[in-house]
């Protein structure tokens, strides 16, 4: 099976005809029981491969046909990340565990070789890596000159596992003078393992001493008590290799609160989770409760102030959306304070904690009344009667009409009441008697408003006769003239009649 990456000469054009060759083959080293023996097989591509004894079988399966380059030249990460790759399965049929090794072999060339330390590699998609920054370990091929450990781990019987490598030349690369060649092969070393069982533990702490609103740095010490940790993940997908460790310290600052997840595995391939969360990284605002209770001419608001994290550090009460420059001092967990105010309109509550993150509520009150009622008044007779009635027509722009009154005595009430608190009223009062009248009207909060009116159109006493005259002394045939004096002190006299 073999790959071969195009590539060429350097002269007057550098990069242009750049010749690099790889050569990917798969290599089986197994070395199983007590008897170490060996089995070495060269595999073509495609095949179906077993390398097996009594005891244990491990098959290999190509997915591919090999890595292909879409460039030649100096690739970046980016654009090599996007070939195909080569890909392979490695399964465990057999009914015991395996501990398996991939290795990328260098092998010796009679051209000027390619210093690994321009071949970048990428297992499953991870991150672009320098080949010469592997662990570098035995070589197991004759010709290899060097080999890098690309990963390791174990499989359960019946597991499988797949990886897809690829490999470019970094773009980093210098300008070369003379054809340079990269040839490799892939070894897999597996090995007879009874036992996979292993204790991981895990102590977590945060390295910031005092809550912050930008980061929080988090270190996790990982102790394996019998194998090796060799790959870590931030996604439990891809594993990337780290120095083979029995204690492993990782370390990470988030500028995010929540939580988040490395995984470990050791040498084995059993995976140790450790959830990762910011206690000390507040970027949560305070909450704001608020209540109110009217009292007539003012509102006492009850603010009920709340941060879990770095605690509360001020407050502020303003009428316009603007963020106040100065803070009432408070402290603690949670707070509630009283205020009162004497204004209808909108409040802006404003609340901050002691790493800056604030917020704010708004709060309408519109239920301040200060204003007494308005009130019109007057009566209906223009001449004269025997009874007047009174109109009457209140109003009130806020909390509502309770009651009128009328009185001939200034500030004594009788009141009734006015269901339902109406914003206007209206009514007729009937009055029997002349005089000055006080009518008053009052609103929920007892704001009272007070008119006088004079009523004089009520007669209800009758003309007097003071004298009658012309009665004649004998008797007569003829008209009598009689002469009547009479008054009336209210609506005066209107007509006369005899009988």
């Amino acid at each position: 099976m073999k790959n071969v990456l195009g590539g060429g000469l350097f002269s007057k054009n550098p990069y242009k005809k750049l010749l690099i060759g790889i050569l990917l083959l798969i290599f089986l080293t197994s070395i199983i029981g007590l008897s170490y023996a060996s089995w070495t097989r060269e595999l073509t591509q495609n095949d179906f491969d077993i390398v097996g004894s009594k005891c244990f079988e491990l098959k290999l399966m190509n997915e591919s046909e090999g890595i292909y380059l879409e460039k030649v030249l100096p690739t970046s990460d980016e654009e090599g990340k996007k070939q195909v790759g080569y890909s392979f399965t490695i399964e465990n049929v057999c009914d015991t565990n395996a501990y398996y090794q991939v290795n990328l072999e260098e092998l010796i060339l009679e051209n000027p070789k390619l210093s690994n330390e321009y071949i970048r590699v990428s297992l499953n998609d991870s991150k672009g890596k320098n080949l010469n920054t592997y662990e570098e370990v035995t070589t197991t091929i004759d010709n290899a000159e060097t080999s890098h450990k690309l990963t390791s781990g174990a499989l359960k019987p019946e597991e499988s596992v797949t990886y897809n490598l690829k490999l470019w030349m970094d773009e980093k690369t210098p300008v070369l003078e003379e054809v340079n060649a990269f040839e490799s092969k892939i070894s897999i070393i597996a090995t007879y393992k009874e036992e996979v069982e292993n204790n991981i533990e895990v102590t977590i702490e945060s390295l910031n001493e005092e809550y912050q609103k930008e980061e929080e740095t988090i270190e996790a010490t990982i102790r394996s008590e019998k194998y090796n940790l060799i790959e870590l993940s931030e996604d439990g997908i891809i594993y990337n290799p780290i120095e083979p460790v029995k204690e492993y310290v990782y370390q990470k600052t988030y500028n995010k609160e929540g939580s988040y997840k490395i995984y470990l595995k050791d040498e084995m391939s059993n995976i140790k989770e450790v959830t990762l969360t910011t206690n000390k990284l507040d970027q949560t605002i305070p909450t704001i409760e608020i209540t109110s209770n009217h009292l007539q001419e003012e509102v006492e608001l009850t603010l009920k102030l709340k941060d879990e994290k770095s605690g509360l550090s001020g407050y502020a009460i303003t009428k316009e959306k603007v963020t106040p420059r100065n803070f009432i001092e408070i402290e603690g967990k949670e707070k509630e304070i009283k205020e009162k105010v004497n204004e209808n309109g909108i409040y802006y509550i404003w609340v901050r904690d002691k790493v800056g993150n604030q917020n704010y509520q708004a709060y309408s009150i519109e239920k301040i009344d200060t204003v007494s009622p308005e009130l019109e008044i007057e009566n209906i007779l223009t001449t004269w009667g025997l009874k007047d009635r009174i109109k009457l027509r209140a109003t009130d722009d806020l909390i509502g009409l309770s009651g009128y009154s009328i009185s001939k005595e200034e500030k004594t009430y009788k009141w009734v009441t006015i269901e339902n608190s109406p914003l206007e009223y209206m009514t007729e009062i009937e009055v029997e008697e002349n005089g000055e009248y006080y009518v008053s009207v009052k609103d929920a909060y007892e704001h009272i408003a007070t008119k006088r009116i004079v009523i004089d159109k009520i007669d209800k006493v009758g003309p007097s006769i003071e004298s009658v005259s012309g009665n004649p002394s004998v008797w007569t045939s003829g008209n009598v003239t009689l002469e009547v004096t009479a008054s009336d002190t209210s609506s005066g006299l209107h007509e006369t009649a005899y009988s």
